[in-house]
């Protein structure tokens, strides 16, 4: 394919496949579901709160049924870290296998809600799109 000048400017199409967030078991499709759950953590108890997720929260979760996988997002703000806990999961009776009877609740053990300044007492899902 060659490349095409437009006003000085070399303009390239782009030819790309983008892999869809399906699961194929047996002949049905499963949409993969994101769960987003956001906290503030203090400052000195950052550190902590990562090895409570690497140590005790992210291995349980490993052992659910149509449970994917997890990523934790962090950055640092004015009053101490944020995170996002984004885990994904193959549907919501697999969410409320980890969270009960309401997939939205929020889990939260009263040892990492020592660690935060604040946290979401609802989680967000979203359908995987892309």
């Amino acid at each position: 394919m060659r490349p095409r000048r437009s006003a000085g400017v070399v303009v390239r199409t782009l030819n790309f496949t983008v892999g869809r967030h399906h699961r194929r078991f047996a002949t049905r499709e499963v949409s993969v579901i994101s769960r987003q759950w956001r906290c503030l953590a203090h400052p000195d108890r950052a550190e902590d709160y990562v090895t409570h997720l690497r140590t005790e929260t992210f291995p349980g979760l490993r052992k659910i049924p149509g449970f994917v996988d997890a990523s934790l997002l962090s950055r640092p703000v004015g009053t101490g870290v944020e995170f996002l806990v984004v885990t994904r999961w193959e549907s919501l009776d697999a969410i409320a296998k980890f969270s009960g009877a309401d997939p939205e609740a929020a889990v939260v053990p009263a040892k990492a809600a020592a660690m935060m300044i604040e946290y979401d007492r609802r989680a967000r899902h979203f359908e995987v799109v892309e």
